[in-house]
C-alpha cells in the first residue's frame, strides 16, 4: 500500500472520517523549566466552526 501511495501521490487523495466537533490544539509552548510541562497548546477552532464561517449558517454537519 505504501509503495502504491508513493507512486501515485500526485493523483492520490486521502479520504477518511473526520468529526466536526473534535477539539484541536496547537503544539504546546516550550517548557519554561518550572512546574509541569503543558501537554496542549492554545485551542484551535473546531472544523464545524470553520465551515460555518466559510459557507455561512446554512451548512450543517
Amino acid at each position: 500500500m505504501t509503495r502504491f501511495a508513493h507512486a501515485y501521490r500526485p493523483q492520490l487523495t486521502f479520504v477518511g472520517r473526520f468529526y466536526g466537533n473534535v477539539n484541536l490544539y496547537h503544539s504546546p509552548p516550550k517548557y519554561s523549566g518550572t512546574g509541569r510541562p503543558r501537554v496542549k497548546g492554545e485551542r484551535k477552532p473546531k472544523p464545524e466552526e470553520l465551515v460555518q464561517t466559510k459557507r455561512g449558517p446554512q451548512t450543517k454537519f
